[in-house]
């Protein structure tokens, strides 16, 4: 017991940690301004008050228990973790460290906290990667498990089984009791045990287990604590390595020079005895072969520091020195990177032991190259793109969110997207979509400069950041890919690349980089389906062309149906699909009026039954010219039934109301305005105001009365009317 004095209390009040005093019914007496800092209250709030005012509510029992056991001087950890709650109701991880003391007579507790809230993210973060690794332990030399909190197989890779001489069926379930005998069965249970009170890693304790044939088995395990979402323990996770060979060897080493000899000489792994003053004395036909040099070449003529990197020789002579002086140390396992006779460095784990009675070092060595490149490789894998050797998404995500701070502002961001790939893995194979792929990559960081950034975001799709750019520089990027695209072109005419770019610029202190991606996307998406160069496929082009010479319908109409749509689009606030396919049908639904004869399509009186019968074919005429044309053909169905009326008076099939795609009743609206507000052979254009009129009076017969409310309430709003270019005939005035 100590007294708590008022000199403690100013050191306290000093101290960094935020400690606090408390009584034996859980009040506070006093505490520090770390601890004020931590919790959102004031001292007076906080002393006096009970502990539990800062411990989440569900926690508070399990507290209280660890509070009591401690205060009855009962065997209880001195420290423990729980969530806490501030003033402002922010819930927060916390773990706990407390000691009993007597203050003026009274048992106190004297505690300090520590916000682990930080760590606890990284925990999550952390358990959600290691999935992505599991397919790489499948193929590793070494046995990874999985175990619930009784002990019981959950997961294993297919070393354990294979070491343990059981059919993967067989021991998934089953119980590391069920292989060992009692004496190891409590070592594993301690080893566990203690992992799971302090989630702290246990790393290689050694222990047998039985194999199914009765032999026994010396392993080596690490094993560390997993825990679900919601951070409570659910089992544990390790690597156990088969050492029994290894034992074999020590075990000898200890019982005679002689079986010693015989055994490092036999061993499969590369060893070396190393003198007191780092003379290599004696090495084995393994470590020859590691090193490159001959038995003659090592023994009593190289230093054991001339095998080891110049950057590891420090670290290497520091572990020897330390064995030689605390041998209670041993054994004493560590890295380093061996430089062969060839100067080939290779990436080595050694395992160092004192000879007995001597000064002597033992090495053992493994070539740990390739686990190193797998490492390396996984590292690799989570910021790459495999195919295009770009970053991927997951780097992209981080480096935007270093952006947000607005030290590189202004911010450009590019979203690059190439056309037609599912066409292209549709008729000529994937092998052609990953070449086009690989081509738009290569078209694209050809065009940056060095300080920006490309990764491949998705399947078709690659984002650019450019630091401190403003929209002048933004624009010259994307002028370089559209030139370096066009420089493809023509010199791979049979390979055709086409990219859509959207852009966008943020400036200020803080930026909104989520919002400045989603901005560049949209850009993008509007820009693919705005060009009328977008088309991609022959039979699209014709079609096309078909239509302006025609005269079905004229460009300048062709263009403001099109710009009806994506401002329709976007104040329904349609989904990207939708939005993208109501934009191709508005200027592909009347695509079947191809084959109406010019007299009936042009035809100024009213038409008589046969006339009717050849315009209502038209619709299924579209739908099959779509259903036949790749880039139309999500937009067949609409095609058909977009001349269906809101009563049911329409055709094909004489639809109503909601049975009416939503596309089809909107387009319906849309192709009324523009034709109206355009000429024809037959009559002049109508005006804005007519064309509203018209809309208002046919709603709930022809048209969606909604749908029309929401068409007039968007153009009204429409700062300038829609395109200056489409003045005068949209002109309301």
């Amino acid at each position: 017991m100590q007294d708590f004095d008022i000199e403690k209390k100013h050191i306290i009040e000093g101290s960094p940690l935020s400690i606090y005093l408390m009584d034996s019914a859980g009040y506070f007496k006093f505490v520090n301004q770390q601890m004020l800092n931590l919790s959102g209250y004031t001292k007076q709030e906080l002393v006096g008050s009970h502990f539990t005012i800062l411990v989440y509510s569900e926690d508070r029992q399990m507290v209280r228990d660890a509070v009591q056991k401690r205060l009855e001087q009962a065997e209880v950890t001195n420290s423990y973790e729980f969530r806490g709650i501030k003033k402002n109701g922010e819930v927060v991880n916390i773990l706990g460290f407390f000691n009993l003391i007597d203050v003026d007579g009274e048992n106190c507790i004297l505690g300090q906290v520590l916000d682990i809230t930080a760590m606890k993210n990284l925990q999550e973060e952390l358990s959600e990667k290691e999935a992505r690794y599991r397919t790489i332990m499948e193929h590793s030399n070494v046995g990874y498990f999985e175990v619930d909190l009784s002990g019981n197989f959950t997961y294993f890779n297919d070393v354990v089984p294979h070491n343990l001489g059981y059919a993967r069926e067989e021991l998934m379930g089953m119980n590391n009791r069920e292989f060992t005998d009692n004496e190891n069965a409590q070592k594993v249970y301690s080893a566990f045990n203690k992992v799971y009170r302090t989630g702290q890693t246990q790393k290689f304790f050694d222990w047998e287990l039985i194999h199914r044939n009765g032999m026994k088995t010396h392993v080596e395990t690490s094993v560390l604590l997993m825990k679900d979402r919601e951070g409570n323990p659910c089992g544990f996770r390790g690597i156990v390595n088969d050492v029994t060979e290894r034992k074999r060897y020590e075990q000898s080493l200890r019982e005679s020079e002689f079986w010693y000899r015989a055994i490092f000489e036999g061993s499969g792994t590369a060893m070396a005895i190393i003198d007191d003053d780092n003379t290599i004395t004696m090495v084995n036909k393994k470590l020859q072969e590691m090193s490159g040099y001959s038995k003659n070449e090592l023994e009593n003529n190289l230093d054991w520091k001339e095998l080891v990197d110049s950057k590891d020789a420090d670290k290497v002579t520091q572990y020897h020195n330390q064995l030689k002086q605390d041998n209670h140390l041993l054994p004493i396992q560590y890295e380093f990177i061996l430089v062969d006779k060839y100067v080939v460095k290779k990436d080595v784990l050694a395992n160092m032991n004192l000879v007995p009675e001597t000064r002597k070092c033992v090495v053992s060595m493994q070539d740990v190259t390739q686990r190193k490149k797998i490492e390396e490789d996984l590292k690799h894998l989570s910021f790459y793109d495999v195919m295009t050797g770009l970053y991927n998404r997951n780097y992209f995500d981080q480096e935007l969110d270093r952006y947000k701070d607005g030290r590189r502002s202004p911010i450009g961001i590019i979203v690059c997207d190439v056309d037609g790939l599912k066409h292209v893995n549709d008729t000529k194979g994937h092998k052609w979509g990953d070449q086009l792929i690989n081509t738009a990559a290569s078209v694209i960081q050809g065009s940056l400069r060095e300080s920006d950034m490309v990764a491949r975001i998705g399947g078709d799709e690659f984002g650019i950041l450019l630091p401190k750019s403003e929209k002048r520089a933004v624009l010259k990027v994307i002028e370089r890919i559209k030139n370096a695209v066009e420089e493809y072109n023509a010199q791979n005419p049979e390979s055709e690349l086409s990219i859509s770019t959207g852009y966008a610029v943020g400036k200020g202190p803080r930026i909104d980089v989520n919002q400045l991606f989603t901005r560049a996307d949209n850009n993008m998406y509007h820009n693919k389906f705005r060009s009328y160069e977008n088309a991609r496929s022959d039979t699209v082009r014709v079609i096309r062309k078909i239509l302006e010479l025609s005269e079905i319908t004229s460009e300048k109409e062709q263009r403001e149906i099109q710009e009806l749509a994506e401002n329709f689009a976007d104040y329904l606030e349609l989904s990207e699909t939708e939005a993208n396919e109501l934009i191709l049908l508005a200027q592909f639904h009347e695509i079947g009026k191809i084959g109406v004869w010019d007299h009936i399509l042009f035809k100024e009186d009213f038409l008589d039954t046969k006339e009717f019968e050849e315009i209502i074919k038209h619709c299924n005429n579209g739908y099959q010219i779509a259903q036949k044309a790749h880039d139309l053909e999500s937009i067949a169905d609409y095609i058909l039934t977009h001349h269906e009326r809101y009563d049911g008076s329409g055709y094909p099939w004489g639809l109503k109301k909601d049975e009416i795609p939503l596309l089809c009743r909107i387009i319906s609206i849309l192709e009324t305005f523009c034709a109206m507000t355009n000429p024809r052979p037959y009559r002049n254009a109508t005006t804005w105001e007519k064309a509203v009129l018209e809309l208002k009076d046919n709603a709930g017969t022809q048209f969606d009365p909604e749908l029309v409310a929401k068409f007039i309430t968007m153009i009204e709003n429409l700062e300038d009317g829609l395109d200056q270019a489409h003045a005068p005939n949209l002109d309301p005035g």
